[in-house]
């Protein structure tokens, strides 16, 4: 008797080892991301902020994306990018406390930066854009 009480005793705290490995990797829920950009010139240009990330955690084809705060008088537009500065979704325009959803192809379970672009015609070249950003759809 005593014996299998060891044995159920192991196997339980296998299972509850197992399960704690198992929820140790779960993330944690889709979040808003900052991203900073400045100095980005006029002419159409874009800049990437490749110090905070946001990780996508769900399969939605939409990123999100809101402003706090941007200098360029003609406004700017915003995408998703991944590390090596390719676009993965549509540029969309930024606004102030507005959230703006653009078309993604990003593939979930990987790290995403904030792009911020100018217009073609923007007269100010010494430009800085903050804004929250998320590879999700928030």
């Amino acid at each position: 008797m005593k014996r299998a009480h060891n044995k159920f005793r192991f196997l339980l705290v296998l299972v509850a080892t197992l399960f704690s490995i198992g929820t140790a990797s779960v993330i944690a829920g889709a979040r808003w991301s900052q991203a900073n950009v400045t100095g980005v010139p006029g002419g159409g240009s874009y800049r990437v902020d490749l110090k905070n990330a946001d990780y996508k955690i769900t399969v939605a084809a939409q990123a999100s994306f809101n402003g706090d705060y941007m200098t360029a008088h003609l406004g700017g537009n915003v995408a998703l990018f991944t590390g090596g500065k390719s676009r993965v979704s549509d540029w969309v325009g930024l606004y102030n406390d507005q959230t703006f959803r653009a078309h993604s192809w990003a593939p979930i379970h990987d790290y995403y930066y904030g792009g911020y672009g100018t217009s073609k015609y923007e007269p100010n070249n010494g430009q800085v854009a903050r804004f929250h950003f998320s590879s999700d759809a928030l």
